[in-house]
């Protein structure tokens, strides 16, 4: 086997597109299923709902359930991901990647056709009168600490692997 790397010009940069694109897809992926389980994170705001003090105590045994019409509602706290009241902000979420001027560029967000975008910058940086429910942040910390560990065992591993142990 070679280390050599073979150069072979438009096939060469077709295969490297396909396996970044692939890469930014897992990414995006994992991204959007980060945003989604904040959102299904227990919360610790406000109950809302007209049996909503009889029903707090059920978030004791097991969490509220689906929500809406009629039914209890606990909002999430300042500084929690938003709760989910009808799940449309959370099924919203989608993702774009696309290459522009030899450059990849990953789009991630409440589709612009449901109108949730606004909704959820609203949320993820508050107002002057709601204070920010981060989701889109967290995920990205989250994401990106979920990188740097398999990044740091990957090296664990190729340096285990070469007898160096450094």
């Amino acid at each position: 086997m070679s280390d050599e790397v073979k150069w072979s010009g438009e096939a060469f940069e077709k295969e490297v597109d396909r396996a970044v694109q692939k890469t930014l897809r897992s990414l995006a992926d994992r991204f959007v299923r980060i945003i989604q389980e904040l959102f299904r994170d227990p919360k610790h705001g406000r109950i809302y709902g007209a049996i909503g003090a009889i029903r707090a105590l059920q978030r004791f045994a097991g969490g509220l359930r689906k929500t809406r019409p009629g039914g209890v509602h606990q909002a999430s706290a300042p500084g929690e991901a938003p709760a989910i009241d009808t799940a449309a902000l959370s099924k919203s979420v989608t993702y774009d990647i696309a290459k522009v001027d030899d450059e990849w560029a990953v789009e991630i967000g409440p589709s612009m056709q449901s109108g949730r975008a606004k909704i959820a910058g609203y949320l993820e940086f508050g107002t002057s009168r709601i204070k920010p429910r981060p989701a889109w942040r967290q995920a990205l910390q989250l994401l990106l600490s979920e990188g740097e560990r398999a990044a740091a065992k990957e090296s664990e591993h190729a340096s285990s692997q070469s007898g160096t142990g450094e």
